[in-house]
């Protein structure tokens, strides 16, 4: 796989896959084993957008209207910390 592809909006949406299914998520680009998520969204519907990210390489990959299962911590649209600690991501092109 090249580069680019290994990067992409897919690669890191089948990262959130295994993540939410309880599987290792690994990096697409640097096969770092320990991929960061946070995600922001409506609390009761648990419906948001979720970022993911690399904290070896700062790559990453931004996922909209995803379901957030109840094990993870979701942040609410309008709370104004929802992003604090999430570092710069450098997201695929694609």
């Amino acid at each position: 796989m090249n580069a680019k592809a290994a990067n992409s909006a897919h690669a890191w949406a089948l990262g959130y896959a295994r993540l939410v299914s309880g599987e290792a998520a690994v990096c697409p680009a640097c096969g770092h084993t320990e991929i960061q998520a946070r995600f922001v969204g409506d609390l009761e519907t648990r419906l948001g957008y979720g970022l993911l990210w690399c904290p070896s390489c700062s790559r990453g990959g931004r996922l909209s209207r995803v379901n957030v299962p109840e094990d993870f911590e979701m942040r609410a649209w309008d709370d104004d910390a929802a992003l604090d600690g999430v570092p710069e991501i450098r997201f695929p092109a694609d």
